[in-house]
């Protein structure tokens, strides 16, 4: 069995979709269950608030991928600061 390699295909968009009985799933929902959840959210709220509810989200999710940029920059920062340590110190 060495250097044997058995790949599992992915099955196709068109493979996925039959075994939905053809409804278009997203992120493992359907669309009967997003819709749903919607109709509940704007029971919930309603129409007047959705508009802002929804700002809202953009407005936290737009922070937060602010703050997750940024800490991703710090790293690669201090792991160039380091590249650069390491060089100089080779050149002593």
């Amino acid at each position: 069995m060495s250097g044997d390699v058995h790949r599992i295909a992915m099955p196709s968009k068109k493979d996925r979709l039959e075994a939905n009985g053809g409804e278009i799933m997203i992120g493992g929902l359907g669309m009967t269950e997003i819709l749903v959840i919607l109709l509940i959210v704007l029971l919930l709220f309603g129409a007047r608030r959705i508009p802002e509810v929804a700002q809202g989200l953009g407005k936290g999710l737009r922070e937060f991928k602010k703050a997750a940029h940024d800490i991703q920059k710090d790293i690669q920062d201090v792991g160039d600061d380091e590249k650069k340590t390491k060089s100089n110190d080779e050149k002593v």
